[in-house]
């Protein structure tokens, strides 16, 4: 793979700002970070990134390569050994396979979004004896949220710390928190499930929603999402929604499709050795 450095002026000369900003909007970069503190490559005439110090962040649409050699071209042609690469992809298919000792992938998911004015699935409980929603104030139910939350994250995923208190007081003076929007799904008045949405800057993303692993593959995420998607609906506040799931993590990418979720495109994070 070629990598080609481009020169900042020369794609205002030839009127490709365009592509500078497209850059800034995707990685979330700052202006400073794009016009002071930053160079520009291409590899293989299609693959378009941003250099800063040794962080890299790399956009790939409709081209199919390897994490290998992405790293390798970059390493080589920068002679870096340390680096933070980001990549962000869409309608490409990027293998993560064989990937040599010079790295380890910290994160490989995906971004799915939702528009809640084509959501038409108006979903009740009233038939469901058995289980029922309660949107919970976070504040007076600590305890509970600490152990619902460990509970279905940390039996299959290890790469998730257990949250505490100090993780909840964090998260409730966050700018991000949205009190009215956290829920739990209770069967036979035991909780099994959990889901909150937060706002990030102007965007709206559905996190930390799960079932305990006893209840999982019986339908009840699929009632629970429903739900969720329906009282958010109802509020009108939210239009779009959005989540991130693990590309590895097949079952929940299938109920958010379902549900009628669609792909938005795809991040990997690496990190040296």
């Amino acid at each position: 793979m070629k990598v080609k450095t481009i020169n900042l002026f020369r794609l205002i000369i030839e009127r490709k700002q365009f592509d500078i900003f497209m850059l800034k909007k995707i990685f979330n970069l700052s202006l400073i970070d794009v016009f002071f503190s930053s160079s520009y490559f291409i590899i293989d005439n299609t693959i378009k990134g941003i250099k800063k110090n040794n962080r890299y962040y790399i956009y790939i649409k409709g081209s199919n390569t390897s994490v290998e050699n992405l790293v390798n071209s970059i390493t080589t042609y920068y002679n870096n050994t340390k680096f933070y690469l980001e990549i962000k992809y869409i309608k490409s298919n990027i293998d993560t396979n064989n990937i040599s000792n010079k790295c380890i992938i910290q994160k490989n998911f995906k971004t799915m979004e939702m528009d809640l004015n084509k959501y038409l699935n108006f979903f009740s409980f009233d038939k469901y004896s058995d289980i029922n929603v309660l949107n919970i104030d976070i504040n007076k139910n600590m305890d509970l949220r600490i152990d619902i939350q460990n509970s279905i994250f940390n039996s299959n995923d290890r790469k998730r710390r257990p949250i505490d208190k100090n993780y909840l007081y964090k998260e409730l003076n966050s700018r991000y928190f949205l009190k009215d929007y956290c829920y739990m799904l209770y069967k036979n008045n035991r909780p099994i499930g959990y889901g909150q949405v937060i706002k990030d800057n102007s965007l709206y993303y559905l996190v930390n929603f799960g079932i305990i692993e006893e209840y999982r593959g019986r339908g009840y995420a699929y009632l629970f999402l429903n739900y969720i998607l329906n009282d958010i609906k109802r509020k009108k506040e939210i239009k779009l929604l959005q989540l991130n799931v693990d590309n590895n993590n097949i079952c929940a990418i299938n109920l958010y499709k379902k549900v009628g979720f669609i792909e938005i495109d795809n991040t990997i994070i690496l990190k040296s050795i």
